[in-house]
């Protein structure tokens, strides 16, 4: 859910937009591109992944630790691409757990995270867990985009 909206640049400047848009590449509600979701792996239940294409499948960046060998960095953190090797990212940030942990996060502004009542009064491990893990993503997602938008200055 962090990785979400990754930065992307148009007409010269950043911005965010979702990449992985189920309804609009998969055309999901209307005809749908089933070539398009074997191809992607989509991850949304009721597509078998049986039916997942063989060839590997690489979309855009959504959070991807830099991979390292021996010491020394093997791909560029600001360039890395997401295999679709477990499923089409879209899927799993739409999935019916990812979703459910939202009314529980806390919003993001000016550099801090703000209160949520819900979380404050939840002691559900599973639940604080999972909304630490998306605060840590969060971060990185910023820290992310301001590198990326930075790097051209």
């Amino acid at each position: 859910m962090a990785w979400r909206d990754p930065p992307s640049r148009s007409g010269g400047s950043w911005g965010r937009q979702e990449r992985y848009r189920c309804e609009r590449w998969c055309l999901l509600g209307q005809e749908e591109n089933v070539e398009l979701r074997e191809q992607w792996r989509c991850s949304l239940l009721g597509f078998d992944p049986a039916e997942w294409g063989r060839d590997r499948m690489v979309g855009p960046y959504m959070g991807k630790h830099a991979e390292h060998r021996g010491g020394r960095l093997v791909e560029d953190p600001l360039e890395l691409a997401e295999d679709h090797d477990e499923g089409c990212p879209g899927g799993w940030y739409r999935s019916r757990w990812a979703l459910s942990v939202l009314p529980y996060q806390r919003p993001y502004s000016q550099g801090t995270f703000s209160e949520n009542i819900r979380l404050s009064r939840s002691h559900d491990p599973l639940v604080l867990e999972a909304v630490e893990y998306h605060e840590q993503e969060t971060l990185r997602a910023q820290a992310h985009y301001l590198e990326l938008i930075t790097k051209d200055v």
